[in-house]
């Protein structure tokens, strides 16, 4: 009969991956009001994004459509004065 030996393995983990690795579940899961209201109690962010988009996407998902609408405004002339047309 063999005995088997157990090795101890130390790892670490730090805090922030432990939250990145929870907000991508929530994410994938579509559980969207879970993920929102761990990233404002971690001030962590799912993603890539600047803080305009961050604040459009809070106003959205708490439901303010008016705000997010009038927030949006702001940014139409510049929108508007984009040349659009194609090259060539």
């Amino acid at each position: 009969m063999s005995v088997q030996k157990h090795e101890k393995v130390q790892l670490t983990v730090y805090e922030a991956d432990v939250v990145k690795l929870i907000l991508e579940f929530l994410e994938k899961r579509d559980l969207a009001i879970s993920m929102l209201a761990l990233e404002r109690e971690t001030g962590q962010v799912n993603g890539p994004f600047n803080e305009d988009i961050l604040f459009f996407r809070q106003l959205i998902l708490e439901g303010h459509v008016s705000q997010s609408l009038k927030y949006v405004d702001q940014f139409k002339p510049r929108l508007c004065n984009h040349d659009t047309t194609p090259a060539g």
